[in-house]
């Protein structure tokens, strides 16, 4: 008997236990063969769930409306129902269910998990807590499955998340986690958790084959190397994918984020404002946040000059993008593999304050490379650790000459210009390098930093806050927040509120001495 009344045959049954074999083994043809006409409930559920799957959203669609009405009571149809609805783009339909959904009481747990679900891919975040907390003082809660038990705590743990409930949702998903039906996705949380020190805004609710139709799946993991024609032919709404992306796992949102992307180099203008929303979100990662952007940028769906919206990682702040593909893998110097550990040395000994030794070294590496460009800018850098700064400048204007473009001496030798006052000389010298496509992310800083030295010095301090900014968007490690603080107090420097205070604190310190000696 299913659990609505309905009575089956002998026949019917044996059927549906062949069909729920093909089913837990992904054979979704083979599922929908054995269930079709089966009557009871959870054999018409999952007809249409394997239909679903199978890529036939028009015929799981209908599938689950027929159970629907046949059972007003059959949650499990009316949470696909929604997903569907929502999937094919009628965002007001989806909706519309909502109402009679958040209203229901589930009668088991089968009924009670894609509730929630669907309520959580619609954002009624209360509604879904709602019908979580119903469900744990029901008596049936632990009638069902371990997994449908496991995915009832993870998704009430969403809910918790999305609320705020923090330590609550952390106490769910560890539940869930420790339950022996293997769900990924609550440990996945947690350790955003323990990362973030509290619980993620959007935690990850669903994984890739939870959201999507698994035909199309293993068809583009098939074609990974051609996937165009693969992504064009997903029908999944943008609406729908929004949903996805804010509440989906990494892989899920990288796929879903690929979608959009071929959709905006199609002039899909919903698919691009999306993309562009994704990355003001605390969703993903900083460099997943940070592509988006480049991509709208090199699309041209974003000017250079354009503010636009970005979470740093703690606040939504207004940056204006760099226009290049930057890279964080190590870069090669050019030299032979001994020179190389020689300048690695040299390089440790200017960072830890011991320019003579960092200087024999270089000395010796031009004996053997003359007039190379990083040997000749750092030994600048070992000048001006000493106070020979005259020096300094004439090295680097040595390794400008013999190798105007290396961004690196031009950038150090516009920021003696700047100092100097000499604010054409360094526009001169300046001129050119932000139009590169390709930059390392050491020289984005340099080259940012001295530009922003720049524009504080010709007094356009708006443009000088603009550029830190958008450095301030690329922080990823203690490295770059070393290179950005040393940034900001030479761009402060420069700043006549910046240097007054600097006076003023100078003037402070010797009035003391003087009292002191008066004493």
């Amino acid at each position: 008997m299913g659990p609505d009344g309905t009575q089956a045959s002998e026949e019917e049954l044996v059927r549906f236990d062949i069909g729920q074999l093909h089913l837990q083994a992904q054979d979704f043809a083979g599922a929908v063969h054995w269930l079709e006409g089966v009557r009871i409930v959870p054999a018409r559920n999952n007809h249409a769930l394997a239909l679903f799957y199978l890529g036939r959203i028009e015929d799981a669609h209908d599938a689950f409306m027929d159970g629907w009405k046949a059972d007003a009571d059959n949650l499990f149809a009316l949470g696909y129902l929604v997903r569907l609805r929502l999937y094919r783009g009628d965002e007001a339909g989806a909706r519309g269910l909502c109402t009679p959904l958040a209203a229901a009481k589930a009668r088991r747990l089968d009924d009670a998990v894609p509730q929630i679900d669907a309520l959580l891919l619609l954002g009624q975040d209360q509604a879904a807590w709602e019908a979580f907390e119903s469900a744990q003082h029901s008596g049936w809660r632990d009638e069902g499955s371990d997994i449908s038990l496991a995915a009832l705590q993870h998704f009430g743990a969403c809910a918790a998340a999305r609320l705020g409930k923090g330590a609550l949702a952390r106490r769910l998903w560890r539940e869930a986690s420790d339950m022996p039906a293997g769900l990924t996705l609550p440990g996945v949380n947690l350790g955003l958790f323990d990362r973030d020190a509290q619980a993620p805004a959007y935690p990850a609710a669903w994984d890739l084959y939870q959201a999507l139709p698994h035909t199309w799946i293993n068809t583009l993991r098939a074609q990974h190397k051609k996937p165009d024609p693969v992504l064009d032919s997903l029908r999944a709404s943008n609406a729908y994918l929004r949903a996805l992306y804010i509440g989906g796992d990494q892989i899920l949102r990288g796929v879903v984020t690929l979608v959009l992307k071929r959709r905006a180099r199609q002039s899909d203008q919903e698919a691009a404002r999306l993309l562009r929303g994704f990355a003001a979100q605390p969703i993903a990662t900083r460099d997943e946040r940070f592509d988006l952007l480049t991509f709208l940028q090199n699309e041209g769906l974003v000017s250079r000059d354009e503010l636009v919206d970005y979470w740093d990682g703690k606040e939504l702040r207004q940056v204006k993008l760099i226009g290049m593909e930057i890279s964080r893998e190590p870069k090669e110097s050019g030299l032979p593999p001994d020179l190389n550990e020689l300048l690695t040395e040299a390089i440790e000994r200017i960072r830890g304050g011991h320019p003579e030794e960092a200087e024999a070294r270089l000395n010796a590496m031009l004996q053997r490379v003359p007039d190379h460009p990083v040997v000749l800018g750092n030994l600048a850098a070992v000048r001006v650790q000493q106070g020979r700064k005259d020096e300094a400048r004439s090295l680097l204007q040595q390794a400008v000459a013999k190798h105007p473009d290396y961004l690196f001496a031009r950038c150090n030798l516009a920021r003696f210009l700047i100092q100097d006052g000499k604010l054409d000389a360094a526009d001169a010298l300046l001129k050119g390098l932000a139009e590169r496509e390709d930059l390392h992310i050491q020289e984005v800083f340099v080259l940012y930093g001295t530009l922003a030295m720049l524009q504080m010095a010709k007094g356009d301090k708006e443009s000088a806050a603009e550029l830190l900014k958008s450095l301030e968007s690329l922080v990823a490690d203690e490295e770059d927040k070393r290179r950005l603080e040393k940034i900001k107090g030479l761009v402060d420097g420069l700043n006549p509120m910046g240097r007054f205070k600097s006076l003023l604190r100078a003037a402070v310190k010797t009035g003391r001495r003087s009292h002191r000696r008066g004493g």
